[in-house]
């Protein structure tokens, strides 16, 4: 079982939603949320779901100086998703968790 995660934001948002974001560490003993997805959910996210949750300082630790993504994943996908990638290829063996369908097949084709 692969025990190292990188997560995106809409699997964080969804989570909070239904107030489940402690399933992640029950899964998973290293979670990562990358710096743009964190951005995303906490800062800009003010006042929305899951934004004042990963506001912690539980969540904050788990937020690392992400290698800058491929241009090639940056013109595929959101920012969140290419650096969601990017830093599971770094941590590999690592999960990319990615709620859109696109975003997956390509972090398949990438981390293979």
């Amino acid at each position: 079982m692969i025990e190292r995660a990188v997560i995106n934001a809409g699997p964080l948002v969804a989570l909070s939603l239904l107030g489940q974001l402690e399933l992640l560490p029950a899964l998973f003993s290293e979670i990562w949320v990358p710096q743009t997805v964190f951005h995303e959910v906490a800062i800009a996210g003010i006042g929305k779901a899951g934004a004042e949750s990963l506001q912690s300082e539980a969540w904050r630790k788990r937020v690392p100086v992400s290698p800058s993504p491929d241009p090639l994943l940056v013109m595929e996908l959101d920012a969140g998703e290419a650096e969601v990638i990017s830093l599971a290829r770094q941590l590999s063996p690592c999960i990319a968790v990615i709620d859109e369908r696109r975003g997956r097949r390509i972090a398949q084709n990438v981390m293979a």
